[in-house]
């Protein structure tokens, strides 16, 4: 298993969770049944990572490719869940 500074790791991931509330927030506007944000990318799609001493990954919160601002992240995340949710609802 990896060795991640508990600290930078936590940041990354707190980062992460406000967007994913900003997202289903937004989300919700259209199906209110929404309980949680659909992302099909991993937590290291959302970090870049650094090898140093004393033999440790530091990481940072960074946007995944191909987005180059939080806005448009949530916006997609957003868009992702309401459709996961519509077809639910067809189904």
């Amino acid at each position: 298993m990896d060795n991640y500074d508990e600290g930078y790791l936590r940041i990354a991931e707190e980062k992460l969770e406000g967007i994913y509330n900003l997202a289903l927030e937004r989300a919700r506007k259209t199906v209110p049944e929404a309980e949680y944000v659909i992302d099909a990318r991993t937590m290291d799609d959302y970090i870049t990572k650094v090898w140093d001493y004393p033999g440790t990954w530091y990481v940072n919160f960074s946007l995944p490719a191909g987005f180059d601002s939080v806005e448009a992240l949530i916006e997609s995340l957003a868009s992702e869940t309401v459709k996961y949710y519509l077809s639910k609802r067809s189904s």
